[in-house]
């Protein structure tokens, strides 16, 4: 687009003159803004991708790299905001602010194998305890995103001012520029979550988004190199003839301006609302998606398309109408946000049952499916957000009007409002999701812009019509009953496999609804909200444990696997003294092999802490009191970071994270991280990775095995059960004889778990579960040339 834009104003002499003209340069910028947000939020995706390969993915080091990410956008917005004024051609500092971020972009690659490098010398959230580590990962954050978003930041804020003009006393064009700004950012998020990050690789998007930066910022500077300069805003006060200085006379504020310490107190409850707003939407969407890495692509995007719209709303309806942008007005848009934002609430399970109809369009293919799920999320965020895309753009109108200004006030309202979203982000990850829970700051949010709403609508009382008074009165009413009077998501929402496909059909009548809908009520004996996750106990054949609604456990279905999981290497080893298990699930993997004879230390690492007070209050008898054994450490964290960075070797390796296809869980099965286990293990260590064997298609087990062999030299393939595979990764071949497994099979605890999940007592039962040699794992590996990397994620996208 912007080659287009480049060639165009070269060939066409007619559209240098045209464009200093208020209404084409105003489209110009619209759409360079557009593709700005196009390549930030490709940047954000990819440096959030980037930093969970580093940090890991639990919920602490997101929200450092997204509250650094935030930060700078902010600072940028009111240190150019308030530059913008004192500049006499802000388009220009516009168009060297785009190559600025190209380039610094550009960069980051390098930085951040030097971040890697840091951080894995220190050893991580395990050595430095979870304070310091937070700490460290938001100073390597700064370093790598301090410079291109602290320029981000002054994008809009140098545009707008560069664009506005006094005759737009409502101030259009700023929610013109901030509408397509987030179209563009909504493109980016469904360019790099749908095509762009499995199609070319991390940092191919990466290069991608770089080089449409560059593009853009050229053709900006070549529009507006000839520009004259455009008056500067007088400041406090200005030289006078004879060398003295003389106060200049401030505007008039406008009668319909409110104080402007409210206007930004306003910017900063509604960021915090939004952020919060779509964590809860987050976890509130996933047992009805999927939790797949789809979700948050898609959560995401619906919120920047109603930004969008609500921008380009205000734009085309809403400021052309004198005398429209007031305080009542604020109040009223707050005010039925609130209502939007609290009605899913108030719909509970209803929504739950919409949602199981709408992924019924997965029979359509893929397509369908993500129709599906655009439907359902739209069902939660597509008002509220649309609302928000009206509010900020209010906003700014209400403190002041046309361009008198506009660069400082909105650069400060834009911080202000990145401040809030970095409190909302901050306090709704590690405080009030685990506090009050899900829905609870569901209702949380909804009266804080309530609260917002009545306040504006107080102060504004003296000027709105009496029919507006009574609509903000009459919404303010029944957005509380939906509040605090109805009974909300219950675990028919929020522990239903819905969205993953668990789920055939449901019962075709009212009664049979009604039936279920208790039935599901009843199962449920127990539930957190986790800092990671929504869990809960199931009690349908034995207790089983949900994450998201999707079962990861059970005391009976799963012990097969969950047992031997660990005690297959265990006995093919020949005297284990240490042992590291990826997830502690039900504790069933490592209490058994805590039981193991000679076994001095057993690691555990879990990175949701809700799953303990499960495994100790539920699944005790079935996992041998893990959490009470002398020999047995939990280590509070994410995998693949710990596993990543410096640390003791272990002699067993075991490894039974949740499905592929869940968010981040791919990131498990890299060849990167197999690197760093293979660095983990002793001389004779052994790595047990296991793999569903159901819903899974022949080109996903290849890549698999094709990842494994590059790090492994020797796979075996055994079966836990009839739906899950062990594959059994040695660095040495594999020395293990029959006269071996006999000895082991009549040895404590080997002997009980055989009898009690595999039904055996001999070493010839024990080997009815290996499938394949190390021979036929090289074979399949030479028939995928393809392995899956980090920066190549091909399994998170092929599930």
């Amino acid at each position: 687009m912007s080659f287009v834009l480049w060639k165009l104003a070269k060939s066409e002499p007619r559209v240098l003159k045209m464009i200093p003209s208020s209404e084409s340069r105003v489209r110009f910028l619209a759409v360079l803004l557009c593709l700005s947000g196009f390549c930030a939020l490709v940047y954000q995706m990819v440096w959030l991708r980037e930093f969970r390969l580093i940090f890991g993915a639990a919920t602490p080091a997101t929200a450092a790299v997204l509250a650094v990410f935030m930060g700078g956008l902010g600072a940028g917005g009111i240190w150019f905001g308030r530059r913008s004024e004192g500049t006499s051609n802000p388009l220009r500092l516009y168009a060297i602010l785009e190559v600025g971020i190209g380039l610094a972009a550009l960069t980051t690659p390098w930085v951040l194998i030097g971040v890697r490098a840091v951080y894995s010398r220190t050893g991580g959230v395990v050595a430095l305890g979870p304070v310091v580590a937070s700490v460290l990962h938001i100073l390597l954050s700064v370093v790598v995103l301090a410079v291109p978003c602290f320029l981000m930041g002054g994008t809009l804020p140098l545009a707008v001012k560069g664009v506005e003009t006094d005759e737009d006393t409502q101030r259009g064009a700023t929610g013109l520029l901030y509408g397509l700004n987030a179209i563009g950012a909504l493109a980016g998020v469904i360019a790099s979550t749908f095509w762009l990050l499995e199609m070319v690789g991390t940092r191919g998007t990466l290069y991608l988004a770089v080089t449409f930066n560059m593009a853009l910022g050229a053709a900006a500077f070549f529009v507006v190199r000839n520009d004259r300069p455009r008056a500067v805003s007088a400041p406090a006060e200005t030289p006078a003839r004879g060398g003295k200085r003389s106060q200049v006379t401030p505007a008039p504020e406008p009668s319909r301006q409110a104080p402007s310490g409210y206007i930004y107190g306003a910017a900063f409850v509604t960021g915090f609302v939004f952020f919060l707003a779509e964590l809860v939407w987050y976890r509130m969407s996933a047992p009805l998606l999927g939790s797949s890495t789809y979700n948050f692509g898609i959560i995401l995007a619906l919120a920047l398309a109603g930004i969008g719209l609500g921008g380009l709303i205000y734009r085309a309806w809403i400021a052309p109408r004198a005398g429209t942008v007031s305080l009542g007005f604020f109040a009223l848009v707050s005010l039925i946000q609130a209502f939007w934002l609290i009605l899913p609430y108030a719909l509970g399970d209803r929504v739950a049952i919409l949602a199981f109809e709408y992924n019924q369009l997965q029979n359509l293919g893929f397509g369908g499916q993500l129709a599906g799920w655009s439907l359902t999320g739209a069902t939660l965020v597509l008002m509220p957000s649309l609302l928000a895309g009206i509010q900020f753009p209010v906003l700014v109108g209400l403190l002041g009007s046309g361009r008198s200004d506009v660069g400082r006030q909105l650069g400060t309202a834009y911080a202000w409002n990145t401040g809030g979203a970095i409190a909302g982000s901050l306090m709704g990850g590690f405080l009030l999701i685990p506090g009050l829970s899900a829905p609870g700051c569901w209702k949380l949010a909804a009266c804080l812009t309530l609260g917002l709403g009545a306040s504006a609508l107080v102060m504004g009382r003296g000027r709105m019509a009496p029919r507006s008074m009574g609509l903000g009165i009459l919404v303010c009413a029944g957005t509380l009953w939906m509040t605090f009077g109805t009974l909300g998501p219950t675990s028919v929402w929020r522990h239903s496999a819905i969205g993953y496909g668990r789920l055939e059909k449901l019962p075709d009548s009212p009664n049979g609804i009604r039936e279920w809908i208790h039935s599901r009520r009843w199962q449920t004996r127990a539930e957190i909200e986790g800092r990671e996750s929504s869990l809960a106990i199931s009690a349908v054949d034995g207790y089983a444990f949900l994450v998201n609604g999707k079962a990861d456990g059970s005391g009976v279905s799963d012990a097969p696997t969950q047992v031997m999981l660990g005690l297959v290497g265990a006995m093919l080893h020949p005297q284990p003294r240490s042992a590291c298990v990826v997830g502690l699930g039900t504790g069933s993997s490592a209490g058994w092999l805590a039981e193991v004879p000679g076994m001095q230390r057993v690691d555990v690492i879990e990175i949701e802490p809700g799953i303990l007070k499960f495994a100790r209050d539920f699944f005790g008898p079935v996992n041998r009191d893990v959490l009470s054994r002398t020999n047995v450490r939990v280590i509070l964290g994410d995998a693949r970071e710990t596993l990543l960075v410096q640390g003791p070797a272990y002699d067993l390796i075991v490894s039974e994270p949740s499905n592929p296809y869940r968010a981040g869980i791919a990131s498990l099965y890299t060849r990167e991280y197999y690197r760093a286990i293979r660095g983990r293990l002793t001389t004779n260590g052994i790595f047990s990775q296991w793999v569903q064997g159901y819903n899974i298609d022949t080109t996903a087990v290849r890549l698999i095995y094709a990842t494994l062999a590059s790090e492994f030299p020797h796979v075996e393939t055994w079966l836990t059960q009839s739906s899950d595979l062990l594959f059994v990764c040695h660095l040495q071949a594999p020395s293990y004889s029959l006269d071996q497994l006999r000895r082991k099979v009549v040895t404590p605890p080997f002997d009980e778990a055989l009898r009690r999940v595999w039904k055996t007592d001999s070493a010839e039962g024990v080997l009815s579960h290996h499938m394949a040699s190390a021979a036929v794992a090289r074979e399949v590996a030479r028939l995928e040339p393809r392995v899956n990397t980090d920066d190549l994620n091909l399994l998170e996208y092929g599930f």
